[in-house]
């Protein structure tokens, strides 16, 4: 089966996106191409995994350092596994919703990874 769009984005990510919602709303038929998973990079593999790993690691700095300004925090202990298990559970929902929204305006969208041809 073959189908025609106006506009095919190239990822599901945060420029392929919102072009694609833009492009809806202005009328156009759209595809979004989504090689992985849709979010990208920052909410799945960059940013956010980041925020919730430097944060507990700034956490255990300050205990570390609060003795100097006359706290003590007894048995202070980063469960690692437990860290990376709440990473895994923070991003999970991600590329569902992510799908979901364009899915709603009506953006069609394939799992699969584009190539030009001709």
């Amino acid at each position: 089966m073959e189908n025609t769009y106006d506009v095919i984005a190239l990822g599901g990510g945060l420029a392929g996106r919102p072009a694609a919602i833009i492009a809806r709303r202005s009328g156009a038929s759209v595809l979004i191409v989504e090689a992985e998973m849709f979010g990208g990079t920052c909410p799945l593999k960059g940013c956010i995994p980041k925020k919730v790993l430097i944060s507990s690691a700034e956490i255990m700095e300050n205990i570390r350092r609060s003795p100097g300004l006359r706290i003590t925090v007894q048995n202070a202990h980063l469960d690692w596994d437990g860290l990376i298990d709440l990473k895994k559970a923070i991003i999970a929902p991600v590329p569902k919703e992510r799908e979901k929204r364009p899915e709603k305006l009506g953006i069609h969208t394939l799992s699969g990874r584009a190539r030009f041809t001709g």
